[in-house]
């Protein structure tokens, strides 16, 4: 089977007709070539737009407003994961499994990163992993991401802390070496592990999300 070349219209005609950019056939069927692929840039810039990991500004405004989440002073990357959260508060049935799926949806970590505990006290719990790269990513406060989350939880549900873990660790011997979880090499350097942080309700900062 002869496969269509779609980088020359006038190649895909017979020998019996001309192929070189001189001729009448090549520069007509260029027209045509030049107009499809805008048509198909147009098509697939349509889609991007729909997608909420892509979109931007006020096309992230409409995709916003589908589901009522309002910005606010919010950038585009923390606005996508405010919608995210709100499209999975549509969707969390309230059980344990449904709300870690839209933690992690959320905050787009694996499950392994995310651990909640319920406390003794009623309707009160303690997220005791979280991962601290979230705040990074999205440029998130701790105040912000706790409040997206109990967003998450079923109602009436307090948040008594939440803890965000870090990477850094120390080595168990002097000749181990690990880039992602030691020191850094320099200041703002590349590699190395992170501090994790600790966020507490004695200090909860009443958040417009």
């Amino acid at each position: 089977m002869i496969k269509f070349n779609r980088a020359n219209y006038a190649e895909n005609l017979p020998d019996c007709y001309g192929h070189g950019k001189d001729s009448v056939h090549y520069k007509l069927l260029e027209i045509e070539r030049v107009m499809d692929a805008k048509i198909q840039s147009d098509m697939q810039a349509i889609w991007d737009a729909l997608d909420l990991e892509q979109a931007a500004g006020s096309t992230l405004d409409l995709l916003g407003a589908s589901v009522g989440q309002p910005r606010g002073p919010a950038t585009d990357a923390q606005y996508r994961y405010m919608i995210r959260a709100k499209i999975m508060r549509n969707r969390s049935g309230g059980d344990y499994p449904s709300i870690l799926q839209a933690i992690c949806y959320t905050l787009a970590c694996s499950p392994s990163d995310v651990l909640i505990t319920e406390l003794d006290e009623p309707c009160t719990v303690e997220v005791t992993k979280l991962p601290l790269s979230s705040l990074g990513t999205a440029g998130l406060s701790q105040n912000q991401v706790v409040a997206i989350i109990k967003k998450l939880l079923p109602v009436c549900t307090t948040i008594e802390s939440a803890l965000f873990t870090g990477t850094f660790m120390f080595a168990d011997t002097e000749t181990e070496y690990d880039e992602d979880a030691g020191f850094c090499d320099t200041e703002d350097g590349t590699i190395g592990g992170y501090f994790g942080d600790l966020y507490s309700s004695e200090n909860e900062a009443v958040l417009p999300i």
